[in-house]
Parts: structure tokens; sequence; C-alpha cells
């Protein structure tokens, strides 16, 4: 083999070597800026799934808080526990109206509210089991919520 033969192999060998280092140099980058990409969706994903849920909560949070305030008010200072759980359970649902949320695109859907009062010193505690469960279609996504807390001081006349 002559010397001008032996010089085109090494040029074409060193030609394909760095469109094979190129080529994989591609592929990877753009396979980190693919996974870069995904997992920012997903990060996105997961805040948006959080936001929904937590507003739901924040939302029926502040209808407890509202029901066994007006609880408290309706028995005035002859109340008993079970009138208090009474009260939130029967008068909970008139103040949840879900089709804010159902309007973005979310499924709503809950339980009978079941609420335990606890009359204390200087305050009363609602704890709320209600079960709500959030669809949304859009995403294929489902989240649970059932526990719902509201604590309110009382003071009673000292004598």
């Amino acid at each position: 083999m002559s010397i001008e033969q032996r010089k085109s192999q090494i040029s074409i060998f060193l030609i394909l070597g760095i469109v094979i280092v190129l080529a994989v140099f591609l592929i990877i980058s753009s396979n980190r800026n693919f996974a870069e990409i995904s997992s920012g969706r997903k990060i996105l994903n997961a805040k948006e799934a959080y936001f929904s849920s937590q507003s739901i909560k924040n939302f029926v949070g502040e209808c407890l808080f509202i029901v066994s305030k007006d609880s408290l008010e309706h028995f005035g200072a002859n109340f008993t526990d079970e009138q208090l759980e009474m009260f939130v359970e029967n008068n909970i649902d008139v103040c949840l109206d879900f089709s804010v949320f159902e309007r973005q695109g979310l499924e709503v859907s809950k339980e009978q509210a079941e609420v335990e009062a606890s009359i204390n010193e200087k305050d009363v505690l609602f704890e709320m089991t209600y079960p709500i469960i959030i669809n949304n279609p859009a995403r294929g996504e489902r989240i649970e919520i059932e526990d719902f807390t509201a604590r309110h001081e009382i003071s009673f006349g000292e004598t």
C-alpha cells in the first residue's frame, strides 16, 4: 500500500470519528434538555395539583370556621358538644359551593361530614372528617382530602 492510500484511509477514519463524536454529543445534549423540560413540567404539574387541593382545603376549612362560629352564636353559652356537632354537620353543605372549582374543570365529590367538638377551658375545637375527592380529568389526577379543623376562643362569664 502506498503512503497516499494510507493517508486517505486515515483521513476517512478521522472524519468518521469526528462525525461520531458530534453525533454522540448532539444526542446527549438533546436528551439532557428533554429531561430538564420533562422534570420542569412534572414540578409545574405537582405545584398546580397542590394549588388545586390546597385551595379546596382552605375553602372547606374557612366554611368550617364560619359554620362552627355560627353554632357557638346560635346556642349562646348553653351549648353541649353534641349540639355543636349536629349543627355543623347539618349546615356545612350550605356554605360549600364547589361550582367555582368545577368551572375550572375539576370534578369534586364528597361524602357525609362527621364533626367532633371538644369544649375546653378557653376554646372549642372542631375536628371534621369530610372525605372530598378531587378529579382533574384533563391531567388524569385524583386527590383526596378529608381532615379539617377550626378553633374558637371562648370566655365564660366569670362570677
